[in-house]
């Protein structure tokens, strides 16, 4: 499969629209992917209908127990993001403002700070007019995994392209790239 990637230097600069021209003119015998997960405009731009999503998860996320936390404090003072803050006599973290380091959960005496799997985004499978397959995703506003949610979706593209059996992919690639 001969992997085609329409990259540039920065956002706006037509990548997508050129993806889909290529996509468009390539038919079913292309499997296709939108690796701009933070702006996925791919899906609009060729008029996919989605098959399937499943959640993407972005790593562990943390958040105080209220019935283990004791308002020692210690957590806000080490937090160097200032994400945690005194709530009455307990403590609470400001999810957008944490950097998920997980300092906090090291330090804590009572194991009041727990980390849990956070979802990041969606991986999506859709299919095209031409009845080609489209892999795309969308991640959430303040997730910092975009890579990991980039990969997901190329890899995803790849296999439903090996499984077909088709001679191109054409991947839409993040701003900002070289």
């Amino acid at each position: 499969m001969l992997k085609i990637a329409v990259a540039s230097g920065k956002g706006g600069a037509g990548k997508t629209s050129v993806s889909a021209a290529l996509v468009r003119y390539l038919g079913r015998g292309v499997v296709a992917a939108d690796g701009d997960v933070d702006a996925a405009n791919g899906a609009i731009a060729l008029g996919s209908k989605e098959l399937s999503q499943k959640p993407y998860y972005s790593g562990k996320g943390f958040r105080i127990d209220p019935d283990l936390c004791t308002g020692c404090g210690l957590c806000v003072e080490a937090c160097r993001f200032e994400a945690i803050f005194p709530d009455g006599e307990k403590c609470r973290i400001e999810e957008p403002l944490c950097e998920r380091c997980g300092v906090c959960a090291d330090l804590c005496p009572e194991g009041a700070i727990l980390g849990e799997l956070r979802r990041g985004g969606t991986l999506m499978l859709s299919e095209l007019p031409s009845g080609a397959l489209f892999s795309h995703a969308e991640l959430y506003p303040g997730e910092d995994t975009s890579g990991k949610l980039v990969s997901q979706v190329r890899r995803q593209a790849e296999e439903k392209g090996k499984l077909l059996g088709v001679d191109f992919m054409v991947i839409d690639s993040p701003p900002g790239i070289g």
